[in-house]
């Protein structure tokens, strides 16, 4: 027998015996694609034979890594949830206007759909729960206001631009009315218990609350799932409050790739807190006319 193949079948023995001692059915894709590498480099081969199955063998090594890595991300994501957050946030004092509506900034020949977290005044309000970031603080946008039964046609400045969400202050006071509702501290939102998402873009639908997540931010998160398969998230709706029982608990921020009944909220209680303070001392500065 050559060198070359006992080097290969020593090299897939010790392969098999690391297989045995930690039988993680995710690790067998990466042995045999290594094992096929190895035998493509040591068997007696022409050089361009060599080239194509190596070429070969990345091309599965590609097609196997990424949902093995996207499993992996997925478990680790459902084990860090929580029943309590890593901090709690009380309730404030203050209500606010209920979000839900439907934002399009225009600009620069682009657009970008986002939904109303909440309303601080007429004039001012938390979008998207993201940061956008196109968005220069300062600058000024037409934007398309949509509510139920009603479109309008307004122009936003950009206050501030966070993890959060986009703060906006508009030019004229929107017709549309909107619901004052408070928002709950974390020690009010009821794990397990069934809440509702609002949203004109995506439609408002039922939602169970799984947990809390913390996040590589220091952001801490409520995590939502579908309670029907015929409800979906979709793009635009950040920013969508999250009510239970009649508070607002979250605004949606983001969905789970790879798991497209559960979504990612920003803590209200957290949210508020961050973000009402810098619209106030806008607010003093440039009082409202």
């Amino acid at each position: 027998m050559s060198s070359r193949r006992t080097s290969l079948l020593t090299i897939i023995a010790v392969g098999c015996i690391s297989y045995l001692l930690d039988p993680t059915p995710d690790r067998l894709p990466f042995l045999a694609l290594a094992a096929a590498i190895l035998g493509t480099i040591l068997l007696p081969r022409t050089k361009k034979e060599r080239i194509a199955g190596i070429l070969l063998c990345c091309a599965l090594l590609f097609f196997f890594i990424g949902p093995v890595l996207s499993s992996q991300f997925i478990e680790e994501t459902l084990a860090g949830i929580t029943a309590e957050p890593m901090q709690h946030w009380p309730a404030p004092a203050a209500q606010v206007g209920l979000g839900g509506q439907q934002i399009t900034f225009r600009g620069d020949g682009r657009y970008y759909i986002a939904t109303v977290c909440y309303w601080l005044n007429k004039h001012q309000a938390l979008v998207a729960a993201h940061r956008i970031k196109e968005f220069s603080v300062g600058a000024s946008m037409p934007i398309q206001l949509v509510a139920e039964g009603l479109v309008e046609e307004l122009s936003a400045e950009i206050l501030f631009n966070d993890d959060n969400g986009v703060g906006i202050k508009l030019a004229d006071e929107p017709s549309s009315p909107w619901e004052q509702l408070p928002i709950a501290g974390t020690s009010e939102i009821i794990i397990g218990g069934e809440a509702e998402i609002i949203s004109i873009h995506g439609g408002s639908f039922p939602v169970i609350v799984k947990g809390f997540l913390a996040m590589d931010s220091q952001q801490e998160k409520v995590v939502i799932e579908r309670i029907n398969d015929t409800d979906n998230f979709i793009g635009g709706m950040s920013g969508s409050p999250i009510v239970q029982n009649g508070k607002i608990i979250g605004f949606m921020s983001s969905t789970l790739r790879g798991m497209k009944g559960l979504a990612f909220g920003n803590v209200a209680a957290q949210a508020y807190a961050q973000t009402e303070g810098l619209m106030q001392e806008y607010a003093r500065e440039k009082p409202q006319k």
